[in-house]
This record gives structure tokens, C-alpha cells and sequence, in this order.
């Protein structure tokens, strides 16, 4: 009896609803009629009484309909437990699955945004990269006049840079080798 005693007491002490209010109420109202009859038995057991015993346990005394009242309030209370708890499983659940959603849309657009991300970075680097062999290929062709005209200032802007410049004095030194060579040519050939 102690121990139910103590366990009223702590759920008593809990958060508690109006439902389980009455609930507890008609518990309280039930348990002391109870305590009441069991203690009279214990003491008739321990007096040696067991006529008096009989005539406690028989159907229709107070003893058995005392016993009966709390169980109504515990099963009432243990359905609105169940009740409650399936409730906030469903809402957790509910929760779960939005989390999940949110999860995935943000999951996928972070996806999104590193494949452009990674886009854009590959075309900040080839490009660049792929302007100059162009120009090269050019300049394999005898064309001279392409140029870069980059305005970067990382490890490709200086090679690019320096291929302009590169190209521009190879085509300064190639019209004066050109002219050199024409002169040759003029002052050789015969008249």
C-alpha cells in the first residue's frame, strides 16, 4: 500500500491535465476504503481470525467493493496514458517526416549549389587555360595578332601576360628579321 501510495504521490507531482485531475480524484475518493478493509484483514489474519477473514472476502462485503473502486480510476488512467502517448507519437512522427523533407530539399540544394559552384570554378580556371592554346594554335598558323588580354591577377593572369608579351616581341623581331632578310634578298638578287 506504501508503495502505491508513493507512486500516486509522484505522478500527483507531474504536469497534469484536467481528465487526469478527476481521474486522481476519484482514485483518492476509492483508496482510503480500501486501505481501510485491507488493514482490517492483515490484522484479523494476524489476530488468528479467519472466520472474521471469510466474512471480509465475501462477495458483497465492503472489502470487495472497496477493492473495486480503484481499479476503475487505474484502468481510466492507464487508457488515458496509452491515449496521450499514441497521440504524441503521431505528432513526433509528424515531426520526424517534416524534418526528413526539410533534410532532404536543403540536402539537395546545397547539392545544387556546389555542382554550380564547381561550374563556375572550372570555367574561372579553363578558361584562361583554353584561351591561350587557341592563341598557341594560332600562332602555329603564321597568325600573330590574337591575343589574351586577361586582367587576372593569380598564377594564370601572369602567364597569360607573359604570353602576350612574348608574342608581341616575337612579332616586333619577327618584322625586323623579316626586313633584314628582304634587304638580303634586295641587295642580292641580281639586276
Amino acid at each position: 500500500m506504501s508503495s502505491v501510495n508513493n507512486e500516486m504521490r509522484i505522478y500527483k507531482d507531474r504536469n497534469i491535465d484536467a481528465e487526469e485531475k478527476k481521474i486522481i480524484a476519484d482514485f483518492d475518493a476509492a483508496w482510503p476504503e480500501m486501505q481501510r478493509g485491507y488493514k482490517e484483514i492483515m490484522k484479523l489474519v494476524a489476530d488468528n481470525k479467519n472466520y472474521e477473514v471469510e466474512r471480509l472476502m465475501d462477495e458483497g462485503s465492503y472489502v470487495v467493493k472497496a477493492r473495486r473502486k480503484p481499479s476503475l480510476p487505474f484502468h481510466d488512467l492507464n487508457e488515458f496514458n496509452r491515449k496521450s502517448a499514441a497521440e504524441a507519437n503521431k505528432a513526433n512522427n509528424v515531426a520526424a517526416s517534416t524534418a526528413s523533407i526539410s533534410l532532404l530539399i536543403s540536402t539537395t540544394f546545397v547539392v545544387v549549389v556546389a555542382l554550380l559552384l564547381g561550374l563556375l570554378l572550372t570555367r574561372y580556371l579553363t578558361w584562361p587555360v583554353n584561351k591561350a592554346l587557341v592563341m598557341i594554335q594560332e600562332m602555329e598558323k603564321g597568325h600573330l595578332s590574337q591575343r589574351i588580354k586577361l586582367r587576372r591577377k593569380d598564377e594564370i593572369g601572369i602567364l597569360t601576360r607573359a604570353m602576350d608579351s612574348s608574342l608581341i616581341i616575337f612579332k616586333i623581331r619577327s618584322k625586323k628579321g623579316c626586313n633584314k632578310y628582304r634587304k638580303v634578298i634586295l641587295i642580292s638578287r641580281p639586276q
